[in-house]
């Protein structure tokens, strides 16, 4: 598992590419207000699966707790 940290995202829109295998990496990022956070998962496989879950770090102790989850989706192709 990796933590990659793309930093605090602005209203500029940010675009990211990651390519790596490993299910459990988290990808974190901060908004500096109430923002619509828009998310595109491109070139899955047929087959394949992707997850999504957002939590929510309320008191910033980095740790991810299941009560703290405030979004999920699971696409199924």
């Amino acid at each position: 598992m990796t933590n990659f940290n793309l930093g605090t995202l602005s209203s500029t829109p940010s675009h990211f590419s990651f390519e790596t295998p490993d299910p459990t990496d988290i990808y974190q990022f901060q908004i500096s207000s109430t923002r619509n956070v828009n998310l595109s998962l491109n070139e899955i496989s047929a087959g394949d699966d992707s997850d999504l879950r957002l939590f929510r770090d309320v008191n910033g102790n980095g740790i991810l707790y299941h009560v703290r989850m405030i979004a999920y989706d699971k696409a199924r192709k």
